[in-house]
Parts: C-alpha cells; structure tokens; sequence
C-alpha cells in the first residue's frame, strides 16, 4: 500500500573517511542544516557527558563541531551544549577535567552547567540562595503519574537536537537516542524507586529494564529532539566504556541521523543485527504511540542497510549479568 508523505520519516545511513564528513553528509542528504535550523533560533544540542573511562566514552568532540559550526552557519542565534552527567559527578568537574568550557567558546557555542555546579564555590551563596537559583531554573513536569524537572532553558530553547555516542549498553544492549535524552533531567528523577526490590530476581525478570524504560519514554516526551544523530563512526563493543580492558574499539565509519529520534534509533538497532520488536524502549514508545517505529513508515537514505548489516559485526555483553554488576 502506497504511503502519502506525511506518514513517512527519513533516516539517513551514511559513511565517510572522517566524523565530521559522516555527519555533514547525512545533514545534507536530509535537505541541509537549514531544513532543522532556522535563522534567528536558539539551539541546545544534547550529548554524552560523563567522565572519560576510554574513548569514545563522550560525544565524539569531531561530529560535535562540525554540528556547531553547522547551527551557526544557518543563522542559530545562540548554541548551548549540555546534558546532566552520573550521579556524583559535577558537571564543573568533567569541564574542568576535559576543558569543555574554554573548548565550546572557541568553537561558537556555550557549556551550560545545568547542575549550577559552576556556582558552588562563590562566596556568599549559601543553601537558601542555591535553592532559589535552582526554583528560577527549572520547570516542574508530571508525565503518568511521576514527577519531573527540567531546566528551563532547554523549554525554552527553539530546536533540541540529540547527539549521541552509540556504545554497548549493559541494559539495552546498545546506547540509543532515546538513552541520550534520559539524561535531560537530574539524576535524582532518573532513579527506579525501591530499584532493588526482590534483589537479583527483579532485574532478572526484566522489571527493572521496563519500569526503567517507562520513564526514558516520559523524559523522551518533555521535549523531543527535531534531529538526531547515533553516531558510530567509532564504537566500543565487549564490556563498552563501562569495563574498558574487556573493550574492543571498533571503526565503522557510519553515523545514523534523522528527525524522528525513535525511528534513528530503530534502524540503528537493525544495523546492529539486534530486534528492535524485543528493545523495551522502541516496545514501550511503540505501545504508547509515540514516533515511529514501523520500518514501513522510514525512508531510507544513503548507505545501503543489508550490506552494513552483513558487514557490521559488534560483540555484545551478558546483559542481565551486568545489569546486576551495575547496580552494585
């Protein structure tokens, strides 16, 4: 049966010599920058942010440039980078670590600290002062039934876009878009409450993985990426960045990039030889209606998806086991 236009997304596979040609090729064989990006936005572009255990553990510093320069040469008023990191770990620390700060300033965008961890060491602020800033910052959400926040400036940004570092995930087998977005809100709302509750057989049974993927869909929903780029063009397979001496980095050259992150991520999976029916997250956005997740509604472009699926050949960890690892 013949789809009109409107039921259809396009998702672009492409492959290039560096990161940088991977993702400037996959943005213009979707229409240009300027099909995302209009004159005059502000544009907050969500990455990986965590400290370094190997590379790439972050948002490949390479496609997150040549991402930036792009914004600014379609007009973007403004470029904010961020993402809310582990719990325990400041967002001024891994600046300080990594120079991101200094970094993003040179290169035409701005480091927010979401976290308002660039305040802490003012004199004079003391907790009640930390507690208004925080009031003023950020937007309370209810989404089924469970409470939110997020900062207000990502509302209030014009265009969202998510790029993500595609590496194994000990939960979902592979880190998606919809992963990325998680990381949108503090680390206090992405807690499972009572997420040991029946031990080892709770996250045996995969309870865990859905309730967990339950609430990436709510976060996901907040405010939705209008593109999203899984880059990789390199990925670490094995253990992953989790236990980088059982890792085995990888060059495939090859970056996912579309406007419906659901769908980006549905055919990174297929790439992945992995079944996107048996995902929890494309399972739950599916059952709540939410992108598209139909191969019949996505529009392929670029590379050929069979040949990089006979070629691409990524070593998975035991999942369950190290679900269990994780959370120790």
């Amino acid at each position: 049966m013949d789809q009109s236009d409107s039921d259809i997304t396009e998702v672009v596979i492409t492959k290039g010599d560096s990161p940088e040609e991977s993702v400037l090729d996959g943005i213009e064989k979707l229409g240009g920058i300027s099909k995302f990006i209009d004159d005059g936005d502000q544009v907050f572009i969500k990455i990986n942010l965590r400290l370094p255990f190997g590379f790439p553990t972050n948002t490949n510093l390479d496609t997150l440039k040549a991402l930036i320069q792009s914004c600014n040469s379609a007009g973007a008023k403004k470029v904010y980078i961020g993402s809310f990191p582990i719990e325990g770990i400041t967002i001024k620390a891994i600046s300080d670590s990594l120079q991101l700060n200094a970094y993003f300033k040179n290169i035409g965008a701005e480091l927010l600290f979401l976290d308002n961890s660039d305040l802490f060491s003012q004199r004079g602020l003391d907790a009640n002062k930390l507690k208004a800033i925080k009031k003023r910052s950020f937007e309370y959400i209810k989404i089924n039934n469970k409470n939110y926040i997020i900062p207000k400036i990502i509302l209030e940004s014009d265009k969202l876009i998510s790029i993500n570092q595609v590496n194994v995930d000990p939960i979902y087998k592979a880190r998606l878009s919809l992963i990325n977005s998680y990381s949108l809100i503090p680390n206090k709302y992405q807690k499972i409450e009572n997420k040991l509750k029946g031990g080892r057989d709770y996250l045996l049974k995969d309870q865990y993985k859905q309730d967990l993927a339950s609430k990436i869909i709510d976060a996901y929903t907040i405010k939705k990426p209008s593109l999203a780029v899984n880059d990789l063009f390199y990925i670490l397979e094995g253990a992953g960045p989790f236990i980088y001496k059982d890792s085995n980095l990888k060059k495939t050259g090859i970056v996912i990039i579309g406007s419906d992150a659901i769908a980006v991520d549905t055919i990174t999976l297929k790439l992945l030889n992995l079944d996107p029916e048996r995902n929890s997250l494309i399972s739950m956005a599916k059952k709540r209606n939410i992108g598209i997740t139909e191969l019949s509604k996505i529009r392929l472009i670029g590379e050929n998806h069979e040949t990089i699926r006979s070629t691409l050949k990524i070593v998975f960890i035991n999942s369950k086991i190290s679900i269990w690892e994780t959370l120790q």
